[in-house]
């Protein structure tokens, strides 16, 4: 067996970043369970190592992933409020005996470190593989725990409700096992866990949990802020966060010639000695005002420290928020290898989502080869074929939600579809999972008809009549010798017209056709 060692990288002080090293063990989430958190009323989703999520518009996927960086990432608690009024299900956080409503959401974490079992070991259960569900759970009970497809888990939740005594929003995370009598002098945070211990931020940073959100405009991951992908850099890299900024404030401080030197900004400091002074005692001499470039607090340098960068062909520097959204994109990208790089042996759970915002398809795909080559596990979202097509289909999680706000979320199952022939069609099946259902015509001259037929269509009967194939969600393939699609599931939104008629879930098969003929 692999020796593990417990290790911090960088320094030991404030703000160290604390990881795990040793062996080929990534902290990967095995299971997700969403519980009235925003319009999921309740939800299970089950993932694999790499997982790509699919499905329609507003069928939660940001949703899960919002979900995640609760219960996983080190700065979401720190934010103030932790949860509001919009987080709840429907807006409800009180029911009708206005008693507090809990927002839960659970996650198993499973490969684990030696270390990080030996930490946790009294936090862990058996986890069964094949059932998907901790193996303590049947009539065997914890006999049920041994056997080949058994590993040891870490169940954590969050919790958040309304505090009626405060008026306020409160949450936290927790270890989801065990759980001890809780004694009535308890704090207040415990109370909120019901006897669970917390999860705190240097646990969390065991996972390496990182999210990117959609709109990228760098603001978050390309600032200094806590738990921003510079920052993340800064805590691997080992620079010693406490001198760098300590030495920051003192160099602002100690600027010469200072800020307030420039004749403009000196006369009004002086003006303002004067008028002060008959009214407020002040220091003797010009100190007793002054200029700086920032509040010389290292929360103040994190939000107004900004990097820039300069492009071709002008060679310009300027605030990278200037930048174009592809460039803006790029940059994130780049320092993706950089956490990659430092990273070593430390776990990373990256979660991103539509990583194909404004890049061309070949930088998509580059884009989603290295996420899926170098993050211990990768959680994405995306609308784009060339990065749908990189992930292998047992990777691939589409996502479905009832009217009342039922989840699912289960990996595509191909039956006895053949992995050759899915590599020869990955493109196709790639762009039939985006869609509502694959119409199979013959040959390339239909593929090219039915578009074409579908447009006229709309421009005589009018879009109040008629459906576009398009806004169907309906791609047309064809089928040609020896060449066969892939069982596709999709769900769809019971959406009707007087043309289109669609099942809340509906399953096409596809099977190898006869000679090609025209």
């Amino acid at each position: 067996m692999v020796s593990m060692v417990s290790s911090r990288v960088g320094c030991q002080g404030e703000g160290a970043y604390t990881g795990f090293t040793g062996g080929l063990h990534e902290v990967k989430v095995k299971r997700l369970t969403i519980s009235n958190f925003r319009g999921v009323a309740h939800g299970v989703v089950h993932l694999a190592g790499h997982t790509l999520l699919v499905g329609g518009n507003n069928v939660g996927k940001s949703t899960v992933c919002e979900a995640l960086d609760l219960v996983l990432g080190p700065e979401r608690l720190y934010r103030r409020p932790v949860i509001d009024e919009h987080d709840f299900h429907c807006g409800r956080y009180l029911d009708d005996q206005k008693e507090p409503i809990e927002v839960r959401v659970e996650a198993v974490l499973t490969d684990l470190p030696q270390e990080a079992e030996l930490r946790f070991h009294r936090h862990l259960r058996r986890w069964d593989d094949v059932t998907r569900d901790f193996a303590d759970q049947g009539a065997g009970g914890p006999a049920d725990g041994d056997g080949a497809q058994k590993r040891w888990a870490l169940p954590i939740v969050f919790i958040g409700r309304y505090d009626k005594a405060e008026d306020d929003f409160v949450g936290n995370t927790f270890f989801d096992h065990p759980i001890e009598p809780l004694d009535d002098d308890e704090a207040a945070e415990l109370a909120l866990g019901a006897g669970r211990r917390l999860f705190g931020r240097d646990h969390k940073r065991l996972c390496g949990f990182v999210f990117l959100r959609t709109l990228r405009t760098g603001s978050r991951a390309l600032s200094l802020q806590r738990g921003s992908l510079l920052d993340t850099v800064l805590r691997l890299g080992g620079t010693g966060l406490t001198d760098m900024w300590q030495d920051t404030l003192d160099r602002l401080q100690g600027m010469k010639p200072p800020i307030g030197e420039v004749p403009q900004l000196k006369q009004i400091r002086a003006d303002i000695r004067e008028r002060m002074a008959r009214f407020v005692s002040l220091a003797p001499g010009d100190a007793a005002t002054a200029f700086f470039a920032s509040e010389l607090t290292r929360e103040n340098l994190r939000e107004v420290v900004r990097l820039f960068i300069a492009a071709e062909p002008v060679g310009h520097s300027v605030p990278f928020a200037r930048l174009g959204t592809g460039s803006i994109n790029l940059l994130v990208f780049a320092l993706l290898t950089v956490i990659a790089e430092l990273k070593e042996k430390q776990s990373v759970i990256f979660a991103m989502e539509e990583p194909e915002i404004a890049l061309p398809p070949h930088t998509q795909r580059r884009v989603s080869r290295f996420v899926l080559s170098e993050m211990g596990q990768a959680i994405v979202t995306s609308h784009s074929p060339y990065v749908i097509e990189q992930f292998e289909p047992q990777d691939i999680v589409i996502l479905s939600r009832q009217p009342n706000g039922v989840l699912e979320g289960a990996p595509i199952d191909l039956g006895d579809f053949k992995t050759k022939s899915f590599k020869t069609e990955r493109r196709q099946f790639a762009e039939a999972i985006l869609g509502r259902g694959v119409l199979v015509v013959e040959g390339a001259s239909e593929v090219a008809l039915f578009p074409e037929a579908s447009t006229i269509l709309e421009r005589s009967l009018g879009a109040d009549v008629y459906m576009h194939l398009d806004f169907a969600g309906i791609l047309a393939d064809e089928i040609c010798k020896n060449r066969a699609l892939a069982t596709c599931k999709a769900d769809a939104p019971g959406r009707e017209s007087e043309n289109f008629r669609f099942p809340n879930r509906f399953q096409m098969r596809f099977r190898q056709s006869g000679p090609f003929r025209r």
